[in-house]
């Protein structure tokens, strides 16, 4: 005896079996899409954990209005005067006083800074300080307006540094500052803008001072 099973029926039985497997296949994809692991991999920045030292850094950048990395590295920098909060160091988020790592060294010896930085921004500057022989220290500072000079006591008193030689410097991105037997030159792409008739101690520390942000700076080196 044969058994027909009529159009309708076939077509029937199919979209049942179609709806079984696209049901299965959208509960796979639904569970694919809601996995909790899914969603940490996909957002985990969102799950980076706070810290102490980011909380302070978000602190000092609102109150300053400045946001950005900061140009020294406490790793081969060490602020003369820190600044704490909360415990925290937060010194290189300041145009505080740095002394080179390197330069607290007996053995070292100032040779040649070299900066390449953008002082776009208004009110940017750094400072270079030297020590000068005898008491005191040498101080140049480069901004927007070019270059200039001073010395500064043991007492902190400062006073305007006269240069053999000015050249024009406004708008100078990369300089040099190099260390000679009578003194420092000051040169720009190429060119010698100052002569300081000021010679540094053999020996001694190397301090800077700044408020460029590392995203304004593309070289900054110093050697000895």
């Amino acid at each position: 005896m044969k058994h027909y099973i009529s159009p309708t029926t076939v077509t029937g039985a199919a979209a049942v079996v179609v709806a079984c497997v696209v049901g299965t296949i959208l509960d796979q994809k639904s569970e694919v899409k809601h996995s909790p692991s899914d969603r940490v991999m996909a957002k985990q920045e969102l799950f980076v954990e706070s810290t102490p030292e980011r909380e302070a850094q978000a602190r000092i950048e609102k109150l300053s209005g400045v946001k950005g990395a900061p140009l020294l590295s406490l790793e081969e920098w060490e602020p003369v005067t820190p600044t704490k909060v909360d415990g925290i160091d937060v010194s290189n988020l300041f145009a505080g006083e740095f002394s080179y790592k390197k330069s607290l060294t007996k053995d070292f010896q100032f040779s040649k800074l070299v900066l390449d930085a953008s002082f776009a921004r208004p009110g940017t500057f750094f400072d270079l300080g030297l020590p000068a022989v005898g008491n005191g220290s040498v101080i140049i500072r480069l901004s927007r307006d070019g270059i200039a000079t001073f010395t500064r006591s043991e007492s902190g008193a400062t006073e305007p540094l006269e240069v053999s030689k000015r050249v024009g410097s406004a708008g100078c991105s990369r300089v040099e500052v190099l260390s000679t037997p009578f003194g420092q030159s000051v040169v720009c792409e190429g060119i010698t803008i100052a002569e300081i008739k000021a010679p540094n101690e053999r020996q001694g520390r190397v301090f800077v001072a700044s408020n460029l942000m590392a995203g304004e700076v593309k070289e900054l080196s110093i050697s000895g």
